[in-house]
């Protein structure tokens, strides 16, 4: 008889386990098929349009996933970005390259950058994009000092036919957000 109560105070556990798996495995079918239909949603909102993402992102020292950490990394996070955005909406990529590098030194970018951005310094892009085809673009950068870095003036500058194109503009950061840049980028185009 105590077998028999000890097995029945199993069932309550084993129907919860049972429920949680159900409501979870019904949780993700639900998101996957929103994931899809936003997926419809956005491919049509794009139907027939050229896209570019266009992005400035730079590898070598970064802040890690802890605050202050600072790590080495082969890949910018706005690159990685800038990459996953372009497969979901099936744009071209343009990595906006600046004719003299950036320092990988993170104290001597903060430094540098720092400077540009005090000058009113236009950096030189050593590549440049015909953005006159596209109907929409992306344009990706960091946040550098609450504000994007001067190579995206040069960009802006350089590419006056932004003013007649669908602009999203989109931003990585440590923390910080977008600082505004988002209004203040529209203002400069």
């Amino acid at each position: 008889n105590t077998e028999a109560k000890k097995d029945i105070g199993k069932w309550p556990i084993v129907i919860a386990v049972i429920l949680t798996v159900f409501v979870s495995i019904i949780g993700l079918l639900y998101y996957e098929a929103k994931d899809k239909d936003n997926k419809v949603e956005t491919a049509s909102k794009f139907a027939n349009k050229k896209i570019l993402v266009a992005y400035y992102s730079r590898e070598g020292e970064n802040y890690g996933a802890n605050l202050g950490e600072k790590v080495t990394i082969d890949k910018g996070y706005t690159e990685i970005l800038s990459e996953k955005i372009a497969d979901y909406v099936g744009a071209d990529l343009y990595r906006i390259v600046p004719s003299v590098p950036y320092p990988e030194d993170l104290d001597e970018l903060y430094i540098q950058s720092r400077k540009e951005l005090n000058n009113d310094y236009y950096p030189e892009i050593a590549n440049k994009v015909n953005i006159k085809d596209y109907d929409v673009v992306f344009i990706g950068y960091p946040n550098w000092h609450q504000t994007y870095p001067q190579i995206i003036k040069t960009f802006v500058r350089d590419n006056v036919a932004l003013r007649y194109k669908y602009v999203i503009p989109f931003v990585t950061h440590a923390g910080a957000g977008d600082s505004g840049t988002y209004k203040t980028l529209n203002k400069l185009i």
